[in-house]
C-alpha cells in the first residue's frame, strides 16, 4: 500500500530489471499466472474467423454461415474487448481531469460523453466521470490498478468512490478506511447490486467521529440536493441529504402545508377526500414554501420558524 500511494500517476516508468525480477517472484503474481494456466482452454477459434464474425456482426449481417464454436469464442472476445474499451475510456477521462481539460462546447463531461456515445445512460456516464476524476488522485492508486487490470469494473469503482464521498464527512476515519478496504476487496467478485448492498451495510455500521463538533460540521458538509435529467415525459427526479437540524427546519415548514385538504361544502362538510398521496402532498407543500419565499418582500417572514416546546414542572418554573 505504501508503494502504491507513493506512485506519481503522471510519471509512471517502465520496470527496470530488478523491478521485473521482484514482480515475477511475487506470490500474488505467481498465483495469477498459475490460475491462468489451470483455467479451462478456450474454444478453438481461428483468428481470421473471429475477425470475420466481428465485421459481419458490426454490420448487422446474418451469421448463419459461421460455426457454433467460432460464434461462442467470438462473443467472448467481443465481451473482453468491451471491458478493455471501458478501461480505455475511463483512463482517458482521468487524464482530461488531471490536466483540467474541459469538455468542448460548454458541455459537462457527462453530457459530452453521452453525445459521443448515446448508448450511455446518465448513470453510466456519471460513473466514468466519477471514477476518472478520482483515479487522478494518488490516494486511489490501488483502485486505479484494479480498474486498469480489469479486476474491478467502472460501475463498481464508482460505487466505492460515491460511498467515500457520502460517508466521509460523518464517519470515523479508521472505520471509513476499513469499510473502503473491504469494498475494494469485494468489488472484483461482487455484481453491482451485491456491492450496493454491502455499501449500505457499511453505511449503517460506520461510527460517527468521537468529536461532537466535528460530527456536526461533517453533517452540515454532507448536506446535498441532486436533480436527475428530465425523463421522456419531462419529469425530474429529486434526491437530497439533510443533517438533523436541516431536516427539522424543513419538516416544520412543510408539515402544516402537507396535511390532507378534502373538498368541503359551505357548511364544512366533506364532499370529496384529498386523493393526493402523502408523497405528493409533501412535494406540493415544499413548492408552496419556495413560491412564498420567492414572492415575499425581503425580510418579511412567510412561515413559522421551527419551534421547540420544553415541558417543566411548576416548582422548577
Amino acid at each position: 500500500m505504501e508503494e502504491l500511494e507513493s506512485i506519481d500517476l503522471l510519471d509512471v516508468r517502465w520496470l527496470d530489471a530488478a523491478g521485473y525480477e521482484r514482480m515475477v517472484n511475487d506470490p500474488a503474481w505467481i498465483a495469477s499466472v498459475e490460475a491462468r494456466i489451470e483455467a479451462p482452454e478456450e474454444l478453438p477459434c481461428d483468428a481470421h474467423a473471429a475477425e470475420a464474425i466481428s465485421i459481419d456482426a458490426s454490420l448487422g449481417i446474418g451469421l448463419g454461415s459461421h460455426m457454433g464454436p467460432d460464434l461462442l469464442a467470438a462473443t467472448e472476445r467481443a465481451a473482453q474487448q468491451r471491458r478493455a474499451l471501458e478501461v480505455t475510456l475511463v483512463t482517458l477521462v482521468s487524464e482530461l481531469v488531471a490536466r483540467d481539460i474541459e469538455a468542448p462546447g460548454g458541455l459537462s463531461r457527462i453530457d459530452w460523453l453521452r453525445v459521443h456515445d448515446p448508448s450511455l445512460t446518465a448513470a453510466q456516464a456519471k460513473a466514468f466521470v466519477t471514477v476518472g476524476a478520482a483515479l487522478a488522485q494518488a490516494r486511489w492508486a490501488r483502485l486505479r490498478m484494479l480498474v486498469a487490470t480489469q479486476q474491478v469494473t467502472v460501475a463498481n469503482a464508482a460505487q466505492i468512490i460515491d460511498f467515500e464521498e457520502r460517508v466521509a464527512p460523518v464517519a470515523d476515519p479508521d472505520d471509513l478506511q476499513t469499510a473502503i478496504a473491504d469494498l475494494t476487496d469485494q468489488a472484483g467478485v461482487l455484481r453491482p447490486e451485491e456491492l450496493a448492498r454491502l455499501a449500505r451495510h457499511h453505511t449503517e455500521q460506520v461510527r460517527p467521529p468521537r468529536d461532537e463538533d466535528r460530527l456536526d460540521h461533517g453533517r452540515r458538509q454532507a448536506r446535498g440536493l441532486w436533480f436527475t435529467p428530465p425523463t421522456a415525459t419531462g419529469m425530474v427526479g429529486l434526491r437530497g441529504m439533510l443533517d438533523p437540524e436541516g431536516a427539522a427546519v424543513l419538516r416544520a415548514a412543510i408539515d402544516p402545508l402537507a396535511a390532507p385538504r378534502p373538498e368541503t361544502d359551505d357548511h364544512g362538510r366533506t364532499i370529496a377526500p384529498d386523493e393526493r398521496t402523502p408523497a405528493r402532498r409533501r412535494m406540493d407543500a415544499l413548492l408552496a414554501v419556495v413560491q412564498r419565499g420567492v414572492a415575499a418582500a425581503a425580510g418579511v417572514p412567510v412561515t413559522d420558524k421551527a419551534k421547540v416546546v420544553v415541558l417543566i414542572d411548576h416548582d422548577t418554573l
